[in-house]
């Protein structure tokens, strides 16, 4: 999106046209196989036109955020402990249910109504998490992102963010792409065999 306000090749390239960072995301989501296609035929192109030396290739690796937020990402121990805090929160809200009842009915029907709201919230999160536990367990997966399922929790020089890791394979002579692969492993060793 920077590119088409602030390179000139791109600008000419696209007529003056701007598409926003979401238009491009949704072309590219719309159109993977068509996108692939291209790749390949820019692939064969270098290939015919002896572009690719093949002598020396680098691969690396290079993580891109995902939509996820860190709050979404759940593994089987953090929804074992939630699950947990929720049965310990439930217990305390009971035991002031408790409470309330031996007092006069005039003084603690709002506040017995909105405990109950809260007992209320606390058991659908706790059927949610059991769910997603249940979930990870048929699926033999370690994570689960709620917003943006395939991406995975990984380590970068910033901290731990749900990201993709993007393998790309360059040719030192022209330092052209000539294969790439995005993935949920966290390592840039073995993915692009």
């Amino acid at each position: 999106m920077r590119e088409c306000r602030r390179n000139l090749k791109v600008i000419f390239l696209l007529r003056g046209l701007i598409p926003d960072f979401r238009t491009i995301a949704d072309f590219r989501k719309d159109n993977p196989q068509a996108l692939k296609r291209v790749f390949q035929v820019f692939t064969k192109v270098c290939v015919e036109l002896d572009l690719y030396q093949q002598i020396l290739i680098a691969v690396d690796g290079t993580k891109i955020r995902a939509v996820n937020s860190k709050v979404n990402c759940y593994t089987t121990d953090v929804l074992l402990k939630k699950i947990a805090n929720i049965d310990a929160h439930i217990s305390n809200y009971l035991a002031a249910m408790d409470e309330l009842d031996h007092k006069e009915e005039d003084e603690s029907s709002c506040t017995k109504e909105r405990l109950q709201e809260i007992l209320d919230d606390f058991h659908a999160r706790k059927e949610r998490y059991e769910e997603y536990v249940e979930d990870l367990k048929a699926s033999g997966e370690r994570q689960l992102l709620t917003t943006d399922s395939n991406a995975r929790r990984m380590h970068s020089k910033d901290g731990f963010y749900c990201s993709y890791n993007i393998q790309t394979a360059v040719d030192s002579e022209n330092h052209l792409i000539c294969a790439y692969d995005v993935t949920n492993r966290n390592t840039d060793q073995g993915p692009m065999r």
